[in-house]
């Protein structure tokens, strides 16, 4: 993967981060619909573990759907996805972490047993999501991004890249944060912050 200054500094953020922190995150359990409560219990220790505290929406009516999770780190939206588009519907979770897939590769078979699945519906891929396109992927009847935006320097691009990989009448669901206040000149001019 070809890295520019932004994704090197973000990738090696995250890096440090799964390295250095062993911490449980809370979900924000109180924003997830009650049907996917349960569901959130059930995700494996390693994988809840590995969440890193971004706001985390949950679309609702997805059996048989196909999804994208943009942004995917450890897994934990993914497999919830995956049980609720039942073993018809398929899921791609899609991260810069070569960690972070890794995580999700090696816990996709406890999740496929605790769904109760013959076989696996879910898959994970590791690249930047600005080269999506290159993996020529089937389009999406729902993508997800949480705390992704946030992070992309060139968002035009990315947002058209989205949508040219929903199907006709798909949908995008964004979970990100932002502040309503002007940015002080230590952020402004800090890449970690900016993106730049």
């Amino acid at each position: 993967m070809d890295e520019n200054m932004s994704q090197k500094i973000i990738k090696e953020m995250y890096f440090k981060l799964y390295q250095d922190f062993d911490v449980d995150t809370r979900l924000n359990i109180e924003a997830v619909p009650s049907y996917a409560r349960n569901i959130l219990s059930k995700i494996s220790e390693r994988t809840r573990r590995s969440y890193d505290g971004s706001a985390i929406y949950i679309p609702d009516a997805i059996e048989g759907a196909r999804v994208l999770d943009i942004g995917c780190g450890g897994g934990s939206l993914s497999f919830v996805l995956s049980k609720l588009v039942g073993p018809a519907g398929y899921v791609v979770g899609v991260d810069f972490s070569e960690e972070s897939i890794k995580l999700c590769q090696e816990e996709t078979a406890y999740h496929m047993k605790e769904w109760g699945y013959s076989k696996p519906n879910c898959e994970f891929i590791c690249t930047y999501v600005e080269k999506l396109l290159d993996f020529q992927l089937e389009p999406f009847d729902v993508i997800v991004a949480n705390g992704l935006l946030c992070l992309i320097p060139d968002k035009e691009n990315l947002l058209r890249n989205i949508f040219s990989l929903l199907k006709e009448g798909g949908e995008f669901y964004n979970s990100d944060i932002y502040s309503d206040i002007k940015q002080c000149d230590e952020v402004k001019d800090n890449p970690m912050y900016t993106c730049k």
